[in-house]
């Protein structure tokens, strides 16, 4: 089994950065600081395709997240204890505030906002049914 998921990407997320990038390029512009912006250019190319990159790839009972070109560690799908509904803002590999927190035993809490978050958490689910769902915080 070979299922990949996208992350949601909110805008919220995308758009203070591509603002700030812009901003700041048209200030090198009036300029003329030629290095400058095309370090900006190259930043900003990053940073989105790391944001419109990111996937969690379930095979068999392994997740696999990256991000861009970056690779987190295998999480084995048996060892997540419990998945909660979440909209924090912390850093992890979540394009989206709509997100959800794996707690993976010793490797700690991992937060994710897979597009399609149910059919996500029903694979998982399939794989390891003992999985608790907890319930919304309000």
């Amino acid at each position: 089994m070979h299922q990949v998921f996208k992350s949601k990407v909110d805008a919220i997320i995308v758009w203070p950065v591509i603002i700030i990038l812009t901003l700041v390029f048209v200030i090198m512009a009036f300029d003329a600081v030629w290095p400058g912006m095309i370090f900006l250019l190259l930043l900003g190319a990053f940073i989105l395709h790391a944001f419109y990159n990111i996937t969690y790839s379930v095979i068999d009972h392994q997740l696999l997240i990256k991000t861009g070109f970056f690779k987190y560690g295998e999480i084995d799908i048996h060892q997540i204890r419990y998945i909660e509904y979440t909209r924090t803002g912390y850093s992890s590999p979540a394009a989206s505030l709509d997100r959800i927190n794996l707690q993976c035993g010793k490797k700690g809490t991992i937060t994710i906002s897979p597009e399609n978050k149910e059919a996500f958490i029903q694979l998982l689910l399939s794989i390891h049914p003992e999985i608790v769902i907890k319930p919304v915080k309000k």
